[in-house]
């Protein structure tokens, strides 16, 4: 059995911070530094977890 996961890529536009996450699907997030909402991801990275072995996809979200 896998479980996939996405390492998801963030630039907040009202101060520049740049963060990356894990989540189980590719979501907006919040801003750690000035706690702006609903920051779409610039890049997402899908990563399927199986035994013994890990295979990542990029995918663009825009």
């Amino acid at each position: 059995m896998s479980e996939g996961q996405f390492i998801n890529y963030y630039r907040c536009a009202s101060d520049g911070t740049e963060w990356a996450d894990v989540w189980s699907c590719c979501c907006n997030d919040m801003c750690p530094k000035c706690g702006t909402k609903d920051i779409e991801p610039y890049k997402s990275e899908h990563v399927v977890h199986t035994a013994g072995k890990q295979r990542r996809d990029t995918a663009k979200t825009r």
